[in-house]
């Protein structure tokens, strides 16, 4: 029995990985277009936001930071800080176009598999 839950969580933990990926851009996108922040503060104000269920790692978050530079929908400028220079991290318009495009469609997409998986029970085959 704890073999077969093993498998099973090792299962689940495949599949978090793989819808995890586009939610965390999505949210990357949602602080940033709040305002400008550094890498370390957007990976707590999403875990902070989401009660701790969605816990990004900083070694996630960087690479991120730097496509998203690289695709021109965030800018960058160095902060003195407390611990030396941040890179801040400050969303483009065209950033703020795509989060926007995104959000809607994550909305709706959500809607629709938690309407699907609510009336599937439902359903007639």
């Amino acid at each position: 029995m704890a073999k077969r839950s093993t498998e099973l969580n090792k299962m689940r933990d495949k599949w978090e990985i793989q819808y995890r990926k586009g939610v965390i851009q999505l949210m990357v996108l949602a602080v940033l277009n709040q305002g400008e922040s550094y890498g370390y503060e957007i990976c707590q104000i999403i875990s902070e936001i989401t009660d701790e269920v969605i816990d990004v790692p900083i070694g996630t978050v960087y690479p991120l930071l730097g496509r998203f530079q690289q695709d021109g929908l965030v800018e960058t400028y160095t902060q003195a800080g407390k611990r030396g220079k941040r890179t801040m991290y400050l969303i483009t318009g065209l950033g703020k176009e795509l989060f926007y495009k995104l959000q809607d469609r994550w909305v709706r997409y959500s809607a629709a598999v938690n309407s699907f998986l609510t009336k599937i029970d439902e359903y007639k085959f």
